[in-house]
């Protein structure tokens, strides 16, 4: 399977992800996040590999119904050219996944509030 428009997709997540310019939400499986579009969703999330010990990171594309149109993890996008930042999906996409959870539990307003609360003493 030719998976360009999966690594395109990725490549734009990341990078709109970076730039703050997503709002991704928690999703009811545990350490799944969600970003909403008018018509479709997507989740990202950590699944064990047994092989490598390492999760592979996988990415799913729901329609308007809530099924699954496409899924997709780091592995299927091996060797597909358009990595950003460097020469493997995994890092990329375990950064945003990273990214997301940062956004969707609110990271930055946590430490600008204590931030906040150490200066006042």
């Amino acid at each position: 399977m030719n998976y360009q428009k999966q690594a395109a997709l990725v490549a734009r997540l990341y990078d709109k992800t970076r730039a703050g310019k997503l709002e991704w939400e928690v999703a009811a499986q545990h350490d799944t996040f969600q970003v909403s579009f008018p018509h479709y969703s997507v989740l990202i999330f950590p699944q064990p590999n047994r092989e490598s010990g390492e999760p592979d990171i996988i990415i799913q594309l729901l329609n308007e119904q809530g099924e699954i149109a496409d899924s997709f993890s780091d592995m299927d996008l091996r060797g597909v050219p358009g990595v950003p930042d460097g020469d493997s999906w995994f890092p990329v996409m375990q950064s945003m996944h990273a990214m997301a959870r940062r956004c969707a539990l609110g990271a930055d307003k946590a430490l600008d509030a204590v931030l906040k609360e150490l200066e006042e003493d």
